[in-house]
């Protein structure tokens, strides 16, 4: 079922007011409230900001709209450019954000061709009660030149990107017991399989820790849940054996009764 509301915004890349629609779908057990942006792509980054009318608009249709389907609500920001872009830089008014981490299966997605990364209710009340009246979500690769010795040692050639939530200043890292899943592209490297590809957290000491991976073939996208916001690492094991590709996933007991320590988003 489809509903559909409209509000006034200015989008990022056009100084004249336009109608921002917010598009309204309930599937399964989710209800997910969608208002799409046409960012500004400046050099390889996505970037915009969203009100607070518009914010307030998409999470108050999320949720209104669950209420009457009995269902869990997702406010989704979508970025619509012309062009990919390899990182993203988005801008959030936060007052509305309690609204939305009031239900406890509730999710904020925020999706471009740069990422897209999901929110659950837990990390949303948490990101909310660090922050001041706005914050910036921040997916970006990471030059070699800006990693410390020993992480330079540890990535080698690989793929790093940092994730940032940042509020007056103030970098917010921790989401007290919630998950973000995030979502990059990325294509297999030549004797690459999906088999053996995995997302490591990479701290300032070199050390890595493995996140829970899922890779997609079929939409040459890589997967990851993580309980906070640093340094990550794109790797490969080419003797992994147990990996999580192109499959569905059950929220509690993971893939073929694997146990996983998140859920997964509802996309």
């Amino acid at each position: 079922m489809v509903f559909g509301s409209k509000i006034d915004e200015d989008d990022s890349d056009d100084s004249q007011q336009t109608q921002t629609k917010v598009e309204v779908d309930s599937k399964g057990d989710t209800t997910t409230a969608t208002v799409t942006k046409k960012p500004l792509v400046i050099g390889d980054t996505v970037t915009t900001t969203i009100s607070d009318e518009v914010m307030t608009q998409t999470i108050n249709s999320a949720v209104q709209n669950a209420n009457i389907q009995g269902t869990a609500p997702t406010a989704e920001i979508q970025l619509d450019s012309s062009r990919d872009a390899s990182a993203m830089n988005v801008t959030l008014n936060t007052a509305s954000l309690q609204i939305l981490a009031a239900y406890e299966d509730a999710q904020l997605m925020i999706s471009s061709s740069a990422a897209t990364v999901v929110f659950d209710a837990q990390a949303i009340q948490a990101i909310a009660k660090q922050s001041g009246t706005s914050l910036t979500l921040k997916v970006a690769p990471i030059s070699s030149s800006k990693l410390t010795a020993a992480q330079k040692s540890t990535a080698g050639n690989s793929t790093v990107f940092e994730l940032a939530i940042i509020s007056g200043g103030k970098y917010i890292s921790n989401f007290n017991n919630g998950q973000a899943t995030v979502t990059l592209p990325y294509k297999l490297k030549d004797k690459e399989t999906a088999a053996g590809m995995v997302v490591w957290h990479l701290s300032d000491a070199g050390e890595l820790t493995e996140c829970e991976t899922i890779y997609s073939t079929a939409k040459e996208t890589i997967a990851f849940t993580t309980p906070h916001f640093s340094e990550y690492m794109i790797g490969y094991v080419s003797n992994k054996t147990a990996a999580i590709t192109d499959v569905d996933i059950n929220p509690n007991t993971g893939a073929g009764g694997m146990d996983i320590c998140c859920t997964v988003p509802r996309f």
